[in-house]
């Protein structure tokens, strides 16, 4: 189910899901909800991504990047991020779940 990704591609590395939560509002009812939510995901990790990358490019020399919390316990994000340069290094405060060595730009 294609969803929309708020501001991927843009200069700025700004984050905002309102045209995101919007489409999710109308999808419901008509996709199931396995569906939203796996396309939701995709379409937020898109995003983080993204804008992520772009704000590491506004600030160089970046030679790591910490993620922590929840977001570090997600395994497409990990998966995603693995095998480019700066390092990453995360830690969940749920279980030390281990993360991509390194974060592509």
């Amino acid at each position: 189910m294609p969803l929309p990704r708020p501001l991927k591609g843009s200069a700025e590395p700004h984050f905002s899901f309102a045209g995101l939560k919007s489409a999710v509002a109308r999808a419901v009812g008509h996709h199931s909800p396995e569906d939203i939510a796996a396309s939701f995901q995709q379409a937020v990790v898109d995003c983080l991504l993204d804008r992520t990358r772009r704000a590491l490019a506004n600030v160089p020399p970046v030679t790591a990047l910490v993620v922590a919390g929840g977001v570090a316990a997600n395994g497409v994000i990990r998966g995603r991020w693995k095998g480019s340069p700066p390092s990453m290094a995360c830690a969940s405060s749920r279980r030390r779940s281990g993360c991509a060595p390194t974060m592509p730009r």
